[in-house]
């Protein structure tokens, strides 16, 4: 028996791992030897027992030393005894000392207890483990990076590499690698790029997928959450190369990156730009994802579907109709996303989705919502349709976002949706509506600014406004409008009954609406069917002394919650003012006259009306009794 026993130290690279494990392999290769030959040795004394003597071997006993046989068996037993106990037993002789004693001193009390522990910290170790892809460990062949070579392969044999020994980090150095299929993720295989490092589709126009964390048509490849995730990709660029080399086809598209079932994956500080009728990200199906300071840019626009649905970053319930990557299609919702600080300019769509899995008894209602959606602090420019485009969420936050504007479209656009809370958002000349919601409800608007949102008012004919709420109830509008484009800061129709929503406009700005002079307006009489909150807006301050005499009202009285009129019997016109009170369910318009009355004293009182929404008009009045004020409360 004869092996060297090499020496293992507590930090060890690729090379001497792989020496560790040959090292571990021989020790177990020499037990079993040292087995075979205890096995082989007791039978070579038997058989000597026998030829030493006529009766048979079960016969004899050996309580004692024997001369030969029982020198031979001892050495046979002290050698077993004597391994056994120094490799798994731990002895107290110097050899078996020795080993049991790492290279930093530490006593690990026997050298099985040692290799365990030592064989667990390697494999732990793994995960740590950076492999620069230009120069991996034999017999894997280095990516050139000269964006001349096809570096896939390459590629993804240390990607394959550092799954089989548990994890690590592949290295992307200063290049650009060129790619002509789409690279396969993961569980634990991060990716790191230079600053300067860029990976490139080739020049290949059939290539529509860059990196996808699943065999591409496998119909059974993950459940649930229990797909490739637990990575991270950072820095660098990918650069689908749409630009210079299109896709083979105008309804061709190309996803940057297929996300399936897959959790707990993060992406920062890369520039993802020149793709095709693309998703940036396709996210299906997928929980805990952080999506942070990227920027993503230059989305040729070619297809002639006719629909631009196209979301840069498209986050979703996994269908095969949705996300024909891989299955199982399954149905499970995308839940707890985030996007924060990062930039779009020039895509089709910001973020979001066009679709929904309806209910099976109602196809009009959502049988699944996507969740825990957050985007946070993005600026969006030179956008071609909507910005986002929210299908089927529910418990979602936009905040501090910016829009720049959009060629066409909404700037945000929300459908079949719930619990979406909005706020400080900044949304600038869309040429649409800045808000447009249709079956939204329990949602709360709050502080936003839109500034000449509407833009495709200015051809003439376009009677858009800023803020568009259909078939939506139980939501809460509280924000700014700012500009001349639009046609009211906010229109709204098809109001659920007994689902009112509350708009608090006194920071709209009327619009250019022929009626109402700008306020908020509706289809027919559905603003009846909504109500505001507890702020005021003055609609008259000045006086109406005469019999007849009439003031305009800058607002619709049916946008309130309640009307206060004002009066007085003196020459202030502050003084000793005495309100009447008229809520919304009592406002009446029209003939006839003297609807309303206020008692100044016991000698002079007015009547008053409403001629139509925007009017009031003193009727009689007895004695020097005047109107002051009117006021409505939101």
């Amino acid at each position: 028996m004869t092996f060297t026993r090499r020496i293992i130290t507590k930090t060890l690279d690729l090379l001497n791992l792989q020496r560790h494990n040959d090292n571990y392999a021989d020790i177990e290769a020499d037990l079993t030897d040292h087995e075979e030959r205890i096995t082989v040795a007791k039978d070579d004394i038997d058989n000597h027992k026998a030829s030493v003597t006529a009766h048979a071997a079960e016969h004899i006993t050996y309580s004692g030393p024997v001369t030969g046989a029982a020198d031979i068996k001892g050495a046979v037993d002290s050698v077993k005894q004597q391994l056994d106990t120094a490799v798994f037993n731990g002895d107290s002789s110097v050899a078996a000392a020795q080993a049991a004693i790492d290279a930093d001193g530490y006593d690990y009390g026997n050298l099985k207890v040692r290799l365990d522990i030592e064989h667990t910290a390697v494999t732990t170790q793994l995960a740590d483990i950076k492999i620069n892809v230009k120069y991996p460990p034999p017999p894997l062949v280095g990516a050139a990076g000269d964006n001349l070579a096809n570096d896939t392969t390459a590629i993804q044999a240390v990607v394959d590499y550092l799954r089989d020994v548990g994890g690590g980090t592949i290295y992307f150095p200063k290049g650009v690698f060129l790619l002509y299929n789409y690279i396969q993720h993961y569980d634990s295989v991060n990716f790191e790029l230079a600053p300067d490092a860029e990976i490139k589709r080739a020049d290949d126009s059939t290539q529509t997928k860059m990196f996808i964390n699943g065999i591409r048509g496998r119909a059974d490849y993950a459940t649930g959450y229990s797909g490739e995730g637990n990575f991270t990709f950072e820095g660098g660029t990918i650069n689908a190369n749409c630009y210079t080399n299109p896709l083979n086809g105008a309804a061709n598209g190309i996803s940057f990156f297929d996300l399936g079932h897959a959790e707990n994956v993060a992406f920062k500080n890369t520039t993802l730009k020149n793709g095709e009728n693309s998703h940036y990200f396709q996210i299906s199906g997928c929980r805990d994802i952080l999506l942070d300071n990227l920027i993503i840019k230059d989305d040729s626009y070619t297809s002639t579907s006719g629909t631009p649905d196209f979301e840069a970053i498209q986050i979703e319930v996994l269908t095969e109709e949705a996300f024909p990557t891989f299955g199982v299609w399954d149905n499970t919702p995308s839940i707890d996303i985030t996007v924060q600080n990062c930039v779009f300019d020039n895509v089709v769509r910001g973020i979001g989705t066009h679709s929904y899995v309806p209910d099976p008894l109602d196809n009009t209602k959502v049988a699944i919502y996507c969740r825990g959606i957050k985007l946070l602090n993005n600026t969006f420019r030179n956008i071609q349709d909507h910005v986002f485009d929210l299908w089927a969420y529910d418990d979602a936050v936009l905040e501090g976002n910016i829009i720049e504007g959009n060629a066409a479209g909404y700037g945000i656009k929300v459908y079949k949706s719930k619990k979406i809370r909005a706020k400080n958002n900044t949304i600038m000349n869309t040429n649409n509506s800045g808000l447009y919601t249709e079956d939204m409800y329990d949602s709360t608007f709050t502080d936003n600014l839109y500034i000449n949102t509407c833009q495709v008012n200015n051809d003439g004919t376009s009677t858009v406004s800023a803020i568009r709420v259909a078939k939506s109830g139980n939501n809460v509008f509280d924000d700014i409008v700012q500009g001349t484009i639009h046609q009211y800061p906010l229109y709204t129709s098809e109001t659920p009954t007994g689902s009112p929503n509350t708009v608090r406009w006194s920071r709209m700005a009327n619009g250019k609406g022929s009626s109402n002079n700008g306020s908020i307006n509706s289809a027919s009489a559905d603003i009846r069917n909504n109500h505001t909150g507890a702020q005021t807006k003055v609609l008259f301050n000045g006086v109406l002394d005469t019999a007849g005499s009439t003031a305009s009202l800058p607002n619709d009285i049916f946008t309130f919650s309640s009307i206060n009129v004002y009066a007085n019997d003196n020459g202030s016109a502050t003084n000793n003012l005495i309100p009447t009170k008229i809520d919304k369910d009592s406002l009446v318009i029209g003939s006839p006259i003297d609807r309303f009355r206020i008692i100044t004293s016991l000698t002079t009182c007015l009547s008053f009306s409403f001629p139509d929404a925007n009017t009031i008009r003193l009727d009689t009045l007895t004695g020097s009794v005047r109107i002051r004020k009117v006021v409505g409360v939101m």
